[in-house]
C-alpha cells in the first residue's frame, strides 16, 4: 500500500484545482475551513503512462478500489488564506 500512497502524489493536482483564496480575517491560521472526500480518478492513458514512473497500473487501481483507503481535501486557514492540502491514509477496517 504504501508504494500505491506514493503514486498519488504527482496526481493530486490533477484531481481539484489547487489555489489559494483570501480567507476571512476572523479565522485564526490552522482553522479547518473545510473537508471533503476526494475519491481517486479513473486514469486516463497518459496518466497511466506516467504512473509507471512510481508504481504500476494494477497497484494504483487496487489503492482506488480499496474501500479501507481514504483521501481527503483538507481547506484550513493560513495568515489569511484559505489553503489546500489532502490527507491520505488507512481506514482502521
Amino acid at each position: 500500500m504504501p508504494r500505491a500512497l506514493t503514486a498519488l502524489f504527482p496526481f493530486l493536482p490533477a484531481l481539484t484545482a489547487l489555489h489559494a483564496q483570501t480567507s476571512s480575517p476572523t479565522h485564526a491560521t490552522g482553522t479547518l475551513l473545510g473537508r471533503t472526500a476526494c475519491p481517486l480518478p479513473r486514469l486516463s492513458e497518459s496518466q497511466a503512462r506516467e504512473l509507471t514512473r512510481y508504481a504500476d497500473r494494477e497497484e494504483f487501481e487496487a489503492t482506488r478500489a480499496d474501500r479501507g483507503f481514504i483521501l481527503e481535501k483538507l481547506r484550513y486557514a493560513s495568515d489569511g488564506l484559505a489553503v489546500v492540502a489532502y490527507l491520505a491514509a488507512v481506514s482502521g477496517q
